[in-house]
């Protein structure tokens, strides 16, 4: 008797560890919170994908499909308590990739981020609606904690940028490797295009989550008229042309 309930307990073993290695990624999908949707799951919890990841907000009529995702878990890290996984994401005409962390309390770190997105309002809801664009990005961290930016060093780019089919120009933005204490805070400047500007990106929590974006902006001399007019509502300029510029957002 004995002998057969060390055969039953070394099988049923055997069936547990089977059924973690290769726990399907679809059963997993059913798992999600209401807010995420992974549609074409396949592979399994540890080394999957889905066809379609997709947000569900309130706010909006439809689900927005942010593209095919893939993943591969790191198991050791969870003996850590650390969720870890090489995660890959594919919108139309672009790719995001990084190693991704999600701590026991919740906050985010994503390390060796690489970027190429379209500025597209469906992506990326903070986008105006008008504004199209490339987002190009390199980062070696970005922290995420309790819905604010905490952290974060690498460049981010933005090419080509236009509104309502008018070429507003190309930036950059350098955050340091080695953040000063505080708020993370990189510098910006762009690289080309109808404005001269040089000034901040500074990421937020109080009130509340979100970024503020501070420097002096001037039109040079090849501007279109009726852009370089939009900076008047700035106020005087100063003696080199420089107006203050001050804009501000939540996540």
């Amino acid at each position: 008797m004995r002998r057969w309930l060390r055969v039953g307990a070394v099988v049923a073993v055997a069936f547990l560890i089977v059924l973690i290695v290769r726990f399907p990624a679809s059963w997993a999908a059913a798992l999600l919170p209401g807010s995420l949707a992974c549609h074409g799951a396949a592979g399994t919890v540890w080394r999957g994908a889905c066809t379609s990841f997709a947000l569900n907000d309130a706010s909006r009529p439809n689900p927005t499909s942010l593209g095919a995702l893939s993943w591969r878990l790191k198991p050791l890290r969870l003996f850590t308590g650390t969720l870890a996984a090489g995660v890959t994401l594919q919108p139309p005409a672009g790719r995001v990739s990084a190693d991704v962390e999600v701590s026991a309390a919740g906050s985010i770190t994503a390390r060796n981020l690489t970027a190429s997105l379209r500025l597209d309002p469906q992506l990326l809801p903070l986008v105006p609606a008008a504004l199209r664009g490339v987002v190009q990005a390199d980062l070696q961290r970005l922290e995420v904690d309790d819905g604010a930016i905490t952290d974060v060093a690498g460049r981010i780019e933005l090419r080509d940028v236009q509104q309502s089919g008018n070429r507003l120009g190309s930036y950059l933005i350098v955050f340091p490797e080695v953040a000063a204490p505080g708020d993370p805070t990189g510098e910006l400047r762009d690289t080309g295009g109808p404005f001269a500007f040089q000034g901040t990106v500074k990421f937020v929590r109080e009130p509340e989550p979100g970024y503020v974006i501070e420097g002096l902006i001037a039109a040079r001399a090849d501007a279109p008229p009726e852009l370089a007019q939009r900076l008047q509502f700035l106020g005087t300029p100063d003696a080199q042309g420089r107006r203050p510029f001050s804009f501000s957002g939540s996540f």
